[in-house]
């Protein structure tokens, strides 16, 4: 796990962000998904094709040329596995975060949770939320307070009670 512990206003910005991340998230691994291609369809592509009988063709220069084109061929696919490995790694990460955040947001109070889903994830405003559920504004302020205290402590618990055990601090990411 890469990410470490959040701040109020990390936190605060990550959730505002939160809803168009799953999709951002589903998207980005589709598209990866569709990057990748199988040995034989990456040698295919690297082979030279004979036009007229559509069969492969030696080029010209004989078996030296053709262990060159082989080693480059092979250091290329090499590269592309490195980084749809690397990139599918962030995208896990990602996703690892986001399912922890979700879990900390299930521990909370049934209020406080919807209180932070309204107000962060939804992104309803203050004094439509006060009126809908017949509080001030200054409630609502403490209320909200209150909620995000309780997940930051969900939240960064993990990463304190590990710093405790190493003697150390994650980053925070």
């Amino acid at each position: 796990m890469i990410f470490g512990p959040m701040t109020e206003q990390q936190m605060t910005d990550y959730l505002k962000g939160m809803d168009g991340l799953k999709c951002r998230i589903a998207e980005r691994r589709d598209r990866l998904y569709r990057q990748v291609e199988t040995l034989e369809e990456c040698i295919e592509r690297n082979t030279f094709r004979h036009p007229e009988e559509g069969g492969t063709a030696a080029p010209p220069g004989g078996g030296d040329k053709l262990y060159r084109i082989w080693k480059k061929t092979r250091q290329d696919i090499e590269r592309e596995i490195g980084d749809m490995a690397y990139q599918f790694m962030q995208l896990e990460q990602e996703e690892e975060k986001l399912a922890y955040v979700c879990r900390c947001l299930d521990m909370l109070y049934l209020p406080q949770r919807e209180l932070i889903e309204e107000l962060y994830i939804q992104g309803v405003s203050w004094t439509a939320f006060a009126r809908e559920h017949c509080i001030s504004i200054a409630t609502l302020g403490r209320n909200r307070r209150n909620a995000m205290n309780s997940l930051l402590e969900l939240y960064n618990f993990r990463f304190r009670e590990r710093g405790e055990k190493d003697g150390k601090h994650s980053k925070a990411v």
